[in-house]
């Protein structure tokens, strides 16, 4: 068990460190949850299920271990769904299968044992990669911190830049446009966000407008067609008339649904959005190299081939 116990020291000791990274607020912790897990699950938890299954005499003992190895495997094909998926099912599946691990390994405990062992090892790991997981595959770089030579405004000298959250936006000022705010700040701006509907009123002492990746109720879950207006026809007036008058609009649309959802209102200002995906239907990945002319040759792409 001495190599068992090592290789669960290695994943705990990864997942550690993961769990401090992340508590930093860097969304790059997947480099130490996923090796981290897999050690855990596939290496330690399997070798560990099976040898106690020779081992048991009893059918019920038996049938709790082998229930357990299952669990483990589930566990960890379920484990990397979860850094890329929200799916509720997937954590249940996930926490149901890590509490038959956990209460296996606590059954099989004695008091007389050392802390250090594997089995303890095992109920750390299984919580701290629960408590590890990211809840979402996207997430804002909270070390970025750019420096700003030529400053448009002294320290909270300009005006205030209002980035839209009342339309079920996907980029927020505390989530995916951290960095943003951010830059907009170092830069002399300040920002707030704008949670109320478009009118002539709430416009009214508003200078500059950030509107990212809006999106209707509807489909929020449900990125299919039809894809609704994020914005009531009076909010699209609003906002036409306040630039109109001078207001200064920012508005920014990814892939499907979002280009569909602020279409109408990009329309008031001759814009068209296109409602799709770029998709390659050819090749199954798109590979950018100098050799065929899909990468061009300047200053960014200087010493990479």
């Amino acid at each position: 068990m001495r190599a068992t116990k090592i290789t669960v020291i290695i994943a705990l000791i990864a997942m550690i460190i993961g769990i401090l990274i992340r508590l930093t607020g860097y969304p790059n912790q997947l480099f130490f949850y996923i090796p981290a897990l897999l050690l855990v699950g596939l290496v330690s938890n399997s070798i560990h299920c099976f040898q106690s299954i020779k081992l048991s005499k009893t059918g019920l003992f038996k049938g709790l271990k082998v229930l357990t190895a299952i669990a483990t495997l589930i566990a960890l094909i379920t484990a990397p769904m979860i850094v890329m998926d929200s799916n509720p099912v997937i954590y249940g599946v996930f926490t149901i299968c890590s509490l038959i691990i956990i209460l296996n390994t606590i059954s099989n405990l004695k008091l007389s044992e050392s802390l250090l062992t594997s089995d303890t090892l095992i109920i750390f790991s299984v919580l701290l990669s629960l408590l590890n997981a990211p809840l979402k595959p996207q997430a804002p770089d909270k070390f970025y911190d750019p420096e700003i030579n030529s400053l448009a405004y002294s320290k909270n000298e300009g005006p205030t830049i209002y980035l839209d959250e009342a339309h079920n936006n996907f980029h927020r000022l505390d989530g995916l446009y951290w960095g943003f705010g951010k830059l907009m700040r170092n830069d002399g701006y300040k920002t707030d966000s704008f949670e109320e509907e478009f009118s002539k009123e709430s416009l009214e002492n508003v200078e500059i407008l950030v509107i990212s990746n809006a999106i209707h109720e509807k489909n929020v879950k449900d990125w299919s067609n039809p894809t609704f207006s994020a914005f009531a026809e009076a909010e699209i007036a609003a906002v036409k008339d306040w630039v109109s008058t001078g207001g200064s609009l920012m508005l920014i649309a990814d892939h499907m649904p979002f280009g569909g959802a602020a279409k109408d209102l990009a329309a008031q200002f001759g814009v068209e959005f296109e409602n799709g995906f770029v998709m390659d239907t050819i090749n199954n990945f798109d590979l950018f190299t100098k050799a065929n002319s899909m990468l061009e040759d300047t200053e960014l792409s200087k010493g990479i081939d």
